[in-house]
């Protein structure tokens, strides 16, 4: 009989995003494995929330979360747990204080630690923060990371062809089985996304908006996410007289709500950076239209321009209009492709293959 052992995950908040990944995971470990997860209730900015089934774990306890704007974070729980557990996987975040505390007395008492995220800060590898980001990559057993260029980045960094403590869990929202495309349902277009000014919500209701003349009268533009911009959109919409072609969703976190919204899309659009979105786009066999020259996250390089996605030139109104245009005349071509792009998508980016690579980093 193999003895217990403990895996000890902690993070600032987990979206409801994450569901699917927890479920698998917790259905994926051996009956030997006891997890214990430290999730608070929020991130930075209280713009990513933490999921009432999250909430609801029994292996779940939950931290309190000091931040002190976005410069500073710190869980207060009892880390003792943490430091003391078989497995332990932190953020590879230089702004968390727990994080240091929690990997250095690791450390001291030899057991290894798991970081678990982005290579670098979403803003490159000259962000500011990267001599702090390169010595706590350093001080980490095994790092985790959420793509395989990622993984390759840091190998380059290290002037190395391969490294057994690089791993990675590729970003994704949905089980394989849940990959596929509907039928075309509409030639709208969808948003999903915050709705906070990194994103630019606002610029492409304007640019639909502009659009909108030269579309035919069945094709909407669905926004669904909540956020500080939404007042200011709401206000254009009806400005513009158009309430029955801009349809404002607010947050959906339901799987099949969802999948009728892109079911009715052509394309998804990205006016701002592109993050997890892009997976979710390709998951329903939709290809997403995506500004240019932005801090993209690391799931831009799923996409593969005028495959699965096209780009427009960067805070350019009147590009993204045109494109919007453009890709209606063209919808056949692009329909046509649906069921390509989901299965490419379920190849490389399902939630069993992200759980398999949290399971082998925290296994090795």
């Amino acid at each position: 009989m193999k003895r217990d052992r403990t895996l000890v995950l902690v993070q600032m908040s987990m979206g409801d995003y994450r569901d699917s990944f927890v479920k698998t995971l917790l259905e994926t470990l051996p009956d030997n494995v006891k997890p214990r997860f430290y999730i608070g209730d929020h991130y930075f900015g209280k713009t990513t929330k933490t999921s009432a089934y999250i909430k609801s774990l029994p292996c779940r306890q939950r931290p309190f979360n000091l931040m002190i704007g976005s410069a500073f974070g710190w869980q207060f729980f009892n880390i003792f747990p943490a430091i003391m557990a078989d497995a332990c996987v932190l953020e590879l975040n230089p702004r968390l204080a727990h994080t240091w505390l929690i990997l250095l007395a690791r450390k001291l008492i030899g057991k290894p630690t798991v970081l678990w995220g982005h290579v670098w800060s979403r803003s490159g590898p000259d962000n500011k923060t990267e001599a702090l980001r390169a010595v706590l990559r350093n001080l980490g057993d095994r790092l985790l990371f959420y793509t395989e260029q990622q993984r390759q980045q840091q190998l380059e960094k290290l002037g190395k062809s391969s490294d057994s403590r690089l791993f990675v869990a590729a970003n994704s929202l949905y089980n394989r089985e849940s990959i596929y495309a509907d039928k075309p349902a509409g030639r709208s277009f969808v948003y999903v996304g915050r709705l906070v000014p990194e994103k630019k919500p606002l610029v492409l209701v304007q640019a639909f908006i502009e659009a909108a003349p030269n579309l035919p009268d069945d094709v909407q533009l669905h926004m669904v996410g909540a956020g500080p911009e939404a007042d200011e959109m709401y206000g254009a919409i009806e400005a513009a007289g158009l309430t029955h072609r801009v349809m404002m969703h607010g947050h959906i976190g339901d799987y099949q709500q969802l999948r009728a919204l892109y079911a009715k899309s052509l394309f998804s659009v990205s006016p701002g950076y592109v993050g997890l979105s892009a997976i979710q786009s390709l998951s329903y066999g939709r290809p997403i239209l995506v500004s240019r020259d932005e801090p993209h996250a690391p799931e831009l390089t799923a996409l593969e321009e005028s495959v699965n996605s096209v780009f427009f030139e960067t805070d350019n109104r009147q590009a993204l209009a045109q494109s919007m245009i453009t890709l209606t005349d063209e919808a056949d071509t692009w329909e046509s492709r649906f069921d390509e792009i989901s299965a490419d998508c379920a190849r490389s980016y399902s939630i069993e293959t992200m759980v398999e690579g949290f399971v082998d980093a925290t296994s090795a």
